[in-house]
Protein backbone atom coordinates (compact mmCIF):
# COMPACT_ATOMS: atom_id res chain seq x y z
CA UNK A 1 0.00 0.00 0.00
CA UNK A 2 3.09 2.13 0.56
CA UNK A 3 4.63 1.62 -2.58
CA UNK A 4 1.50 2.44 -4.79
CA UNK A 5 1.04 5.42 -2.28
CA UNK A 6 4.66 6.76 -3.23
CA UNK A 7 4.17 6.05 -6.40
CA UNK A 8 1.21 7.57 -6.73
CA UNK A 9 2.52 10.69 -5.54
CA UNK A 10 5.46 10.94 -7.64
CA UNK A 11 3.07 10.08 -10.81
CA UNK A 12 0.70 12.68 -9.51
CA UNK A 13 2.64 16.05 -8.89
CA UNK A 14 4.57 15.27 -12.23
CA UNK A 15 1.22 15.48 -14.22
CA UNK A 16 0.23 18.96 -11.56
CA UNK A 17 3.61 20.44 -12.95
CA UNK A 18 2.83 19.57 -16.74
CA UNK A 19 -0.09 21.21 -15.60
CA UNK A 20 1.01 24.53 -14.24
CA UNK A 21 3.56 24.81 -17.11
CA UNK A 22 1.29 24.72 -20.37
CA UNK A 23 -0.15 28.39 -19.37
CA UNK A 24 3.53 29.57 -18.94
CA UNK A 25 4.71 27.72 -22.15
CA UNK A 26 1.60 29.42 -24.28
CA UNK A 27 2.49 32.93 -23.17
CA UNK A 28 6.01 32.49 -23.93
CA UNK A 29 6.19 30.51 -27.32
CA UNK A 30 4.82 31.31 -30.84
CA UNK A 31 1.92 28.97 -31.78
CA UNK A 32 4.36 27.60 -34.17
CA UNK A 33 7.01 26.83 -31.61
CA UNK A 34 4.76 25.29 -28.97
CA UNK A 35 3.10 23.23 -32.04
CA UNK A 36 7.39 21.80 -32.54
CA UNK A 37 7.44 21.25 -28.51
CA UNK A 38 4.00 19.30 -28.27
CA UNK A 39 5.42 17.29 -31.80
CA UNK A 40 8.37 16.75 -29.83
CA UNK A 41 7.00 15.65 -26.69
CA UNK A 42 4.38 13.38 -28.41
CA UNK A 43 7.50 11.53 -30.51
CA UNK A 44 9.19 11.02 -27.40
CA UNK A 45 6.77 9.93 -25.27
CA UNK A 46 5.84 7.30 -28.09
CA UNK A 47 9.04 6.10 -28.91
CA UNK A 48 10.37 5.89 -25.10
CA UNK A 49 8.39 2.57 -24.51
CA UNK A 50 9.35 0.80 -27.70
CA UNK A 51 12.84 1.20 -27.01
CA UNK A 52 13.11 0.46 -23.50
CA UNK A 53 11.21 -2.20 -23.75
CA UNK A 54 8.82 -0.28 -21.13
CA UNK A 55 11.44 -1.43 -18.80
CA UNK A 56 10.93 2.18 -17.19
CA UNK A 57 7.75 0.92 -16.08
CA UNK A 58 8.80 -1.92 -14.59
CA UNK A 59 11.76 -1.29 -12.32
CA UNK A 60 9.71 -0.51 -9.85
CA UNK A 61 8.13 -3.68 -9.54
CA UNK A 62 11.36 -5.15 -9.96
CA UNK A 63 13.12 -3.58 -7.72
CA UNK A 64 9.92 -3.80 -4.83
CA UNK A 65 10.51 -7.78 -4.66
CA UNK A 66 14.55 -7.18 -4.76
CA UNK A 67 17.40 -7.26 -2.45
CA UNK A 68 20.89 -6.92 -1.57
CA UNK A 69 22.80 -8.57 -4.85
CA UNK A 70 19.74 -8.65 -6.38
CA UNK A 71 19.27 -5.15 -6.59
CA UNK A 72 22.41 -4.39 -8.57
CA UNK A 73 21.99 -6.82 -10.72
CA UNK A 74 18.08 -6.09 -11.28
CA UNK A 75 19.51 -2.36 -11.74
CA UNK A 76 22.23 -3.79 -14.38
CA UNK A 77 19.62 -5.95 -16.29
CA UNK A 78 17.49 -2.31 -16.47
CA UNK A 79 20.50 -0.25 -17.32
CA UNK A 80 21.91 -2.57 -20.65
CA UNK A 81 18.12 -3.18 -21.95
CA UNK A 82 17.93 0.93 -21.30
CA UNK A 83 21.64 1.48 -22.74
CA UNK A 84 20.88 -1.13 -26.25
CA UNK A 85 17.46 0.38 -26.91
CA UNK A 86 18.86 4.14 -26.59
CA UNK A 87 21.61 3.28 -29.03
CA UNK A 88 19.30 1.52 -31.45
CA UNK A 89 17.00 5.06 -31.69
CA UNK A 90 20.19 7.25 -31.92
CA UNK A 91 21.35 4.63 -35.29
CA UNK A 92 17.75 4.55 -36.50
CA UNK A 93 17.23 8.11 -36.09
CA UNK A 94 20.48 9.41 -37.92
CA UNK A 95 19.83 6.59 -41.06
CA UNK A 96 16.22 7.91 -41.32
CA UNK A 97 17.47 11.47 -41.04
CA UNK A 98 19.70 10.73 -44.16
CA UNK A 99 18.03 8.36 -45.97
CA UNK A 100 14.81 8.81 -45.74
CA UNK A 101 13.40 11.72 -43.91
CA UNK A 102 15.25 15.29 -43.01
CA UNK A 103 13.90 15.72 -40.06
CA UNK A 104 14.14 19.79 -38.67
CA UNK A 105 14.33 18.67 -35.36
CA UNK A 106 16.21 15.40 -35.09
CA UNK A 107 18.91 16.63 -32.58
CA UNK A 108 16.38 18.32 -30.32
CA UNK A 109 14.22 15.14 -30.37
CA UNK A 110 17.30 12.88 -29.20
CA UNK A 111 18.03 15.35 -26.28
CA UNK A 112 14.78 15.25 -25.40
CA UNK A 113 14.37 11.59 -25.46
CA UNK A 114 17.65 10.66 -23.51
CA UNK A 115 17.18 13.52 -21.20
CA UNK A 116 13.98 11.97 -20.26
CA UNK A 117 15.01 8.54 -20.24
CA UNK A 118 17.36 9.19 -17.67
CA UNK A 119 14.93 11.72 -15.82
CA UNK A 120 12.08 8.48 -15.82
CA UNK A 121 15.06 5.98 -14.78
CA UNK A 122 16.39 8.12 -11.72
CA UNK A 123 13.02 8.73 -10.81
CA UNK A 124 11.78 5.08 -10.51
CA UNK A 125 15.46 4.44 -8.95
CA UNK A 126 15.02 6.88 -6.07
CA UNK A 127 11.38 6.16 -5.13
CA UNK A 128 12.42 2.44 -4.54
CA UNK A 129 15.21 3.77 -2.92
CA UNK A 130 13.49 6.11 -0.90
CA UNK A 131 10.63 3.07 -0.02
CA UNK A 132 13.83 0.48 0.58
CA UNK A 133 15.33 2.77 3.45
CA UNK A 134 11.71 3.07 5.11
CA UNK A 135 11.46 -0.45 5.27
CA UNK A 136 14.91 -1.18 6.43
CA UNK A 137 14.53 1.48 9.26
CA UNK A 138 11.03 -0.01 10.36
CA UNK A 139 12.64 -3.16 10.68
CA UNK A 140 15.94 -1.75 12.83
CA UNK A 141 12.94 -0.09 14.99
CA UNK A 142 11.64 -2.98 15.55
CA UNK A 143 14.77 -4.65 16.27
CA UNK A 144 16.02 -1.82 18.55
CA UNK A 145 12.75 -1.96 20.01
CA UNK A 146 12.91 -5.89 20.45
CA UNK A 147 16.59 -5.30 22.13
CA UNK A 148 15.21 -2.59 24.59
CA UNK A 149 12.47 -5.06 25.80
CA UNK A 150 14.02 -8.36 25.79
CA UNK A 151 18.03 -8.11 25.17
CA UNK A 152 19.77 -5.28 26.37
CA UNK A 153 22.74 -7.22 26.60
CA UNK A 154 22.81 -8.76 23.62
CA UNK A 155 22.10 -6.02 21.33
CA UNK A 156 24.81 -4.33 23.01
CA UNK A 157 27.39 -6.78 21.61
CA UNK A 158 25.74 -6.74 18.08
Amino acid sequence: VKGTAIYFIGTFISKIFSLLLLPVLTLYLSTNDYGYYDLLYTITMLIIPIFTLQTLESIFRFLLKSNGQDIKRTLSSFTIIILCGSIVFLLLAIVTKYLIYDFQYLPELIIYYFSTVILYYYQKVLRESLLICRQRQKHIHQLLTWCGNNRKDLCLLV
